[in-house]
């Protein structure tokens, strides 16, 4: 297992994922750690999609159901 790395990226979520992707290309031997199993952060973890977003308030309170 190889363990000298150029960048070490903290975090599947769409920043981490976005400077991973970043690093790589610019030819960075990369290393993403998640703590999860999966990719996306919490819009993948809570299934929370942009359009439902209009639907909760501050507060995390549900305004109104589909």
């Amino acid at each position: 297992m190889n363990t000298n790395y150029d960048v070490i990226t903290v975090g599947g979520g769409p920043a981490g994922c976005a400077a991973a992707i970043s690093a790589a290309r610019r030819g960075s031997k990369v290393l993403l750690v998640e703590q999860y199993g999966f990719l996306g952060g919490m819009g993948t973890v809570a299934l929370v999609s942009k359009n439902d977003q209009k639907y909760i308030n501050r507060a995390g309170r549900i305004l109104a159901q589909r």
